[in-house]
């Protein structure tokens, strides 16, 4: 199984918990009959760290209708600069380049107040783990996964301290190489990712990340995200997807995946809701945070909520939908020919396309128009797959009310092309999409109406 933290795994844990249909062919349409559609589809994971704060009920009906997406409760005295070193488990860690010689220790904080300065001892932390050097071998897929690592020190938690790891991960923490008076040689923030991996593998079999609907026509729900450095979580649910009144609903841990649940009560489908999660930000400190599920697979306009939808409702799905015939599937990755096609660029300027269909899904639908055709060519040439993109909701272009910026007809050594796409680069239409908000949610802007 591939680290839950590493991009295959996000992609496969994506496949594997959203329907077929929604990353191949449900988000956006394409099935010319001889073309199948790759739709790229992975997770975004909180990237949180910290341990409990309680989040009182008034702050956070409160933090439900703020307009602030962030709110720093905490804020740390001492930055580090850089996370040099790696936990490769729950137990052991790496610092690459550091020496043998000097002591070495981890030290916490819950409330992050550290102090840290090079020839003082640490202040403000509430616990000192003194490290071993570890010279035993690593296991096989520790060492394979890690091996990019220079060379460096390797060290080891004393037994009797591994169990309080993953709280550990929750607070603020600091890697420091030490006199043997206890003053700071040097000191490093440590990389996550090896720790997480080895303590919360289960999570990679969770059937039910996001948000879970009852039958159609019944009430209630769940809950699910994964942020297992999260301090503490709670969702905010509004009974109008773009209303102010907000009910709250606490989430609780489970320990053994770092997954946070709760149950919904009532006839919640269709109602938006937003994650208010508290936890550590390295060189920030400890912050509440409003964020849309990363699971979702529907928000509001310009990604400002997600919305309680399921894709087996009816009423989400196209007409003719669960009748479309899906395309077989290879036997093998290497049977696929991929032809990459942004979604906009395919129609924007075809004059053979329906003019309200110009740069939209539905494009795709036009079966005698020149990109089609193009396609229908290319799919009997031997390509066998169209990859989409951006199709999934990012934060670059605005979903209501972007901008074409108008081109001026000058010399081809003009500065005022480029002036001209500069003026409206933040609300331009166009962009690639290199920065995903929600990688199960469809672009807005590219339908041809809004609902």
């Amino acid at each position: 199984m591939p680290p839950l933290s590493s991009p295959a795994f996000l992609l496969a844990k994506t496949m594997s918990r959203v329907p077929r249909s929604v990353c191949s062919t449900r988000a956006m349409t394409l099935r010319a009959s001889v073309l199948r559609v790759l739709a790229p589809c992975a997770l975004l994971l909180l990237p949180t760290p910290s341990r409990a704060l309680a989040l009182p009920q008034q702050g956070l009906a409160q933090a439900c209708v703020s307009p602030a997406l962030a709110d720093t409760l905490v804020r740390v005295r001492y930055a580090e600069t850089g996370a040099s070193a790696y936990w490769l488990s729950r137990q052991q860690l790496q610092w690459p380049g550091a020496p043998a010689d000097g002591r070495y220790a981890l030290y916490k904080s819950a409330g992050a107040t550290l102090q840290v300065a090079r020839g003082a001892a640490v202040e403000g932390a509430d616990a000192r783990i003194p490290l071993a050097r570890d010279a035993s071998p690593l296991a096989p897929d520790v060492a394979e996964r890690f091996r990019f690592l220079a060379a460096g020190v390797r060290l080891t938690l004393p037994v009797e301290r591994r169990d309080q790891v993953a709280g550990l991960l929750r607070d603020q923490h600091v890697l420091v190489r030490e006199d043997a008076d206890g003053r700071v040689l040097e000191a490093t923030g440590i990389q996550l990712p090896g720790a997480l991996d080895d303590l919360y593998a289960r999570a990679a079999d969770a059937p039910d990340l996001g948000a879970t609907l009852q039958a159609l026509g019944t009430a209630g729900g769940g809950l699910a995200v994964w942020a297992p450095t999260a301090r503490a979580v709670a969702a905010c649910v509004y009974p109008r997807a773009t209303g102010d009144s907000a009910t709250v609903v606490p989430l609780v841990r489970d320990e053994t995946t770092g997954i946070w649940r709760a149950p919904l009560r009532g006839h919640v489908r269709g109602a938006g809701y937003l994650y208010v999660v508290e936890l550590f930000v390295p060189g920030v400190g400890i912050v509440r945070n409003r964020v849309t599920d990363p699971y979702a697979v529907a928000l509001t306009a310009n990604s400002r909520r997600s919305v309680l939808l399921s894709l087996d409702d009816p009423r989400t799905q196209p007409n003719g939908w669960r009748m479309a015939r899906r395309p077989a599937p290879l036997r093998a990755a290497t049977d696929l020919t991929v032809y990459e096609l942004h979604v906009r660029d395919f129609s924007a300027q075809d004059s053979t396309v329906r003019a309200a269909w110009r740069g939209k899904y539905l494009a795709f639908t036009e079966p005698r128009s020149a990109g089609m055709r193009h396609l229908r060519a290319l799919g009997s040439a031997g390509i066998t797959d169209v990859h989409l993109l951006p199709v999934y909701d990012l934060s670059t272009v605005p979903e209501v009310g972007c901008v074409v910026p108008a081109i001026p007809s000058a010399a081809a050594n003009s500065e005022q092309q480029q002036g001209a796409v500069s003026a409206v680069r933040d609300r331009d239409c166009f962009n690639w999409g290199y920065d995903p908000v929600s990688l199960h949610r469809p672009r807005g802007e590219l339908r041809h109406r809004r609902r």
